[in-house]
C-alpha cells in the first residue's frame, strides 16, 4: 500500500547548552512525497498539505531521499522528531494517519558557516 507525508515535527537540542528548539510544519521543503507500495516515489507539490496536487519530476523506482541545511548550534546536538503520513494520499486517505518516529541522531559541530545535512 501506498502512503504520503503529510507532515513533520523535529527537536533540535544543543549540546553546548542544552536548549531546544522545535520545528513543524506541512511536508518537507514544500514537498508530498508518496511512498509506494514497490519501493518507489512520486513527488507532489503545494501551497499546503491540501493543496499538493501539482506532481513534480518523474516517478522514480527508489526511495525518496530529502536533504535539509542548518547551523542552528555551533557546538553540535541532536535531533529527533516525527512524520505524519496518509495511508493512501492526502487526496484519497485509506485510513487514519500515522506518526514515524524518527530516533534521536547526533548534529556534529560546524565550524567556521559549515553547515548541517540532514
Amino acid at each position: 500500500h501506498s502512503c504520503q507525508l503529510r507532515s513533520r515535527r523535529w527537536t533540535l537540542t544543543s549540546t553546548d547548552s542544552g536548549e531546544t528548539d522545535h520545528i513543524s510544519g506541512d511536508g518537507v521543503t514544500g514537498l508530498y512525497p508518496l511512498l509506494l507500495d514497490d519501493g518507489g516515489h512520486r513527488v507532489y507539490a503545494g501551497q499546503n498539505a491540501v493543496d499538493a496536487t501539482r506532481e513534480v519530476g518523474a516517478s522514480a523506482s527508489e526511495a525518496f531521499v530529502y536533504q535539509r541545511v542548518s547551523n542552528v548550534y555551533e557546538g553540535g546536538g541532536t535531533m529527533s522528531g516525527t512524520l505524519q503520513f496518509v495511508p493512501g494520499s492526502i487526496r484519497q486517505p485509506m485510513g487514519p494517519e500515522f506518526d514515524v518516529v524518527v530516533a534521536s541522531f547526533p548534529l556534529p559541530n560546524f565550524v567556521d558557516g559549515d553547515q548541517y545535512i540532514y
